[in-house]
């Protein structure tokens, strides 16, 4: 599947999340992501299979642009089988995968860094459909909330909105894959175990 995403993303506090937190409905659902990269690769670009429930997805994302918290990229996906994804995590993915599974292109085969873990509860704020995410990663716990839109108009009143109901003032926040990645370069250890 290709698309272009077009997505506000904030970064919050957990005073902030706690309040989101209390307008949505239902359930809490916990997804984790799988990194994968080549040594050099840069960090507008980001390959990762996801796993939700018993559902496997294997996407690729690369940055268009970024303004004012609103992140626009091309993004490609395909869901894959279990097997293949443990297979992906062991021995990870090479470019031959890639290229007949997403069809792109890397220049070299992709190993897995590591995961990330998202839980994610979905909230209905000034008309939209947002998520709003609690993540885990290498001892690491951060806040933030994700709303996609093809309106720019429509995130930019979503922003207002937020700040003017519950005064929470736009801070953007970067993709999940690149905070990963500059959390597991801080940590010499883990990168000579990678």
């Amino acid at each position: 599947m290709k698309n272009i995403e077009q997505e506000l993303k904030l970064s919050l506090t957990k005073r902030e999340y706690n309040i989101l937190h209390s307008l949505g409905n239902g359930e809490d659902v916990t997804q984790e992501n799988f990194y994968y990269y080549y040594d050099n690769m840069p960090l507008t670009t980001m390959v990762r299979v996801r796993r939700k429930q018993d559902k496997y997805t294997l996407c690729f994302k690369s940055a268009i642009s970024s303004r004012d918290s609103v992140a626009v990229n091309r993004e490609i996906e395909c869901e894959i089988t279990k097997g293949l994804a443990d297979s992906f995590e062991e021995k990870g993915i090479t470019q031959q995968q890639l290229s007949m599974m997403l069809g792109i292109v890397m220049p070299q085969p992709l190993r897995c860094i590591g995961s990330l873990i998202t839980n994610r509860k979905i909230i209905s704020i000034n008309g939209l459909n947002a998520e709003l995410d609690c993540n885990n990663y290498l001892g690491v716990t951060d806040y933030e909330l994700e709303c996609e839109c093809d309106d720019v108009s429509r995130l930019e009143s979503l922003k207002h909105f937020l700040e003017y109901n519950y005064g929470i003032t736009a801070k953007p926040s970067e993709p999940k894959s690149k905070r990963f990645a500059d959390r597991l370069a801080g940590i010499p250890m883990l990168l000579e175990d990678v």
